[in-house]
């Protein structure tokens, strides 16, 4: 999980140095992207109660 947040942070750094986009889309995406990433790392570190096995 961690590569793919650090790949995804690159291209926003890449797109703001770039100027595909500004500074206040950048800071928009990136305040998004850090709240994605805080789930899924909180749901990665909890993974257990998503993947539970049906009891028989």
């Amino acid at each position: 999980m961690l590569s793919a947040k650090q790949w995804t942070q690159s291209w926003l750094d890449h797109a703001r140095d770039s100027d595909y986009i500004t500074a206040a889309q950048f800071a928009q995406l990136d305040a998004s992207w850090q709240q994605i990433g805080g789930m899924l790392n909180r749901m990665t570190e909890r993974s257990s109660d998503f993947c539970k096995v049906p009891k028989r």
